[in-house]
């Protein structure tokens, strides 16, 4: 008979530990938790590439000289909502040669090409065609920007005025970007 009730508070005993342990389980628990996490996202750079040099085919006296200028690039790595625009100077063109006149930026021409751009936020349009030297003029700008690229050349000439003297004349044309 011992052996009976033994079993019988074992029993007892092993369903109130699984009623304990049952209840233990349905009471109230925390609620979840949030962590608020935080990344700083780096612009990088605005670059601008230009070819190191530009030469013109010879004319002579009241002819244009004209030529191709290589492949111009703006890489937009900034990663911002800001954009850009590329423009251009030119200085006149002057020449060693004793008593030769100098010829006027105004006679610089540039047509850049529509701009190839790729990469997010391909927002590039070409500026007003055909711009002067003189004046910074605008030939390409970028609208919507991103992480982009674009790329593009121009048709150039400059008018040779009907008073020049034979020789080399060197002038400068500089690549902005904003």
């Amino acid at each position: 008979m011992r052996t009976i009730t033994r079993a019988s508070i074992a029993l007892i005993g092993a369903i109130a530990l699984t009623g304990t342990t049952a209840l233990s389980a349905t009471a109230a628990t925390d609620p979840p938790k949030d962590t608020d996490a935080t990344v700083t996202v780096q612009g990088g750079d605005l670059t601008l590439d230009v070819p190191a040099a530009l030469t013109l085919n010879s004319a002579g006296p009241g002819a244009p000289a004209t030529g191709s200028l290589g492949t111009v690039t703006v890489t937009d790595a900034t990663a911002s909502t800001v954009g850009w625009t590329a423009s251009i100077t030119v200085s006149d063109f002057t020449s060693l040669v004793a008593n030769s006149p100098v010829i006027p930026a105004t006679a610089f021409s540039y047509t850049a090409s529509a701009a190839t751009p790729t990469g997010a936020g391909q927002g590039v349009v070409t500026g007003s065609g055909t711009v002067t030297g003189g004046a910074s003029s605008t030939v390409q700008t970028a609208t919507a920007a991103g992480n982009n690229a674009a790329t593009w050349t121009a048709e150039v000439a400059l008018t040779i005025p009907a008073n020049a003297l034979a020789g080399d004349y060197t002038g400068t044309l500089t690549h902005s970007l904003l």
